[in-house]
């Protein structure tokens, strides 16, 4: 087959049915200037086309360059697409193509492929499975761009947009330059935003009354998880290592403790306060867990959904509300923090950074005063 010849002045139908043509001058500062005009038809397009040819002849500015036919295939491809770059760009992104065939073809049409790769060679399900998640999320915005014209800004900005923790908007960009270094673009210079990070969203002394006492009303099997929650700032997900038998209820005005053998953070003792023993003294003690997983514990998400549904409508949910508001009064009431911090299973930095909110001593105090006989004086019916 024979090859044929490109020219950078083209004629281009466009999605309306429409032709139009296009073609490349050079200003006098050098730089190089787009074209077009829309024509009545394909005849007159090519006439057009003809008459154009000549006239950048004459000035040396149209060059025909012998091309193999899957060049000019993959070309043609591309113009349908984006057919008004400039003469500059083009021959950027065309030796790019000819280098690395992928950088040609779409995010969704190389995300299949892709997956295939990493499913065959991955070693960690869990990890692939959360990386193709993440890429995923990235195909569903930029899945019909061709992989090579998608710039860093733009990656950036995604990653900016997305409504997720600072921690995992890492992970999501871990993910998508591993995807553009199998398609042989590197993107390792893409920066990672950082949001304005909020204060700990701690629940004040009135709404965790309005929290108690809602609870007792209406979701009264959820009671008991939800004071160990709000005074002994247990990690939600800690549940499933907390039973009744591991629980010491006696001496109901004194203090006391609990072994916690597992979580997130390992094993350790948590501080059981007297007024979470006077709550818990009300509650209907069974043999095993304090919360009932039931299918919960097949699906973590459902385990956040049940503490949820222990906040009145009147009172506006705080993300990890309840272990933001038990470390803010701890250490704002008996002041030491690096107990505190022991106790939740973190660093001292870490609760100081992200869930220590400075408060008054005396709203601290009030908080662990809130047994079931002071919120029952307040008549809340």
């Amino acid at each position: 087959m024979a090859a044929k010849k490109f020219k950078l002045c083209r004629l281009v139908q466009e999605n309306d049915g429409r032709f139009r043509v296009y073609w490349n001058t050079i200003n006098p500062d050098g730089s190089t200037r787009n074209n077009k005009c829309r024509v009545k038809d394909r005849k007159e397009g090519l006439e057009k086309c003809r008459i154009l040819e000549e006239e950048l002849s004459q000035t040396g500015l149209v060059e025909e360059t012998i091309i193999d036919p899957e060049d000019r295939i993959m070309i043609d491809r591309f113009y349908k697409t984006n057919p008004s770059i400039s003469l500059a760009e083009f021959i950027r992104r065309y030796m790019s193509f000819v280098a690395h065939p992928k950088q040609s073809r779409t995010v969704m049409d190389l995300f299949k492929e892709w997956k295939k790769h990493k499913l065959l060679t991955a070693s960690n399900r869990e990890n692939i499975r959360l990386t193709l998640s993440r890429v995923n999320v990235f195909k569903e915005v930029f899945g019909k761009k061709i992989v090579s014209t998608i710039q860093k800004d733009e990656v950036e900005k995604w990653l900016y947009g997305l409504d997720i923790a600072e921690k995992t908007r890492q992970h999501y960009r871990a993910a998508v330059i591993s995807f553009f270094k199998w398609c042989e673009i590197d993107m390792t210079n893409i920066k990672c935003p950082k949001a304005v990070r909020p204060e700990p969203g701690i629940y004040t002394v009135d709404e965790a009354v309005q929290i108690l006492h809602y609870t007792k009303v209406h979701q009264n099997k959820m009671l008991a998880p939800l004071v160990i929650a709000m005074f002994c700032g247990v990690r939600l997900s800690e549940f499933e290592y907390i039973t009744w038998e591991e629980l010491d209820l006696s001496n109901p005005d004194e203090d006391g403790d609990f072994y916690l053998s597992g979580g997130k953070t390992g094993r350790r003792i948590v501080h059981l306060p007297n007024v979470a023993k006077k709550w818990l003294l009300t509650c209907e003690h069974t043999n095993g867990l304090v919360f009932d997983f039931g299918r919960c514990k097949k699906h973590v998400d459902r385990i956040y959904d049940a503490f949820r549904r222990t906040i009145p409508e009147y009172v506006e949910a705080k993300q990890n509300g309840y272990r933001h508001s038990y470390c803010t009064y701890k250490v704002t009431c008996f002041g030491n923090m690096a107990s505190v911090a022991d106790e939740m299973g973190n660093s001292i930095q870490m609760i100081r950074k992200h869930y220590y909110k400075p408060t008054r001593k005396k709203d601290a105090e009030l908080y662990w005063k809130l047994t079931p006989e002071y919120v029952d004086s307040l008549n809340l019916d």
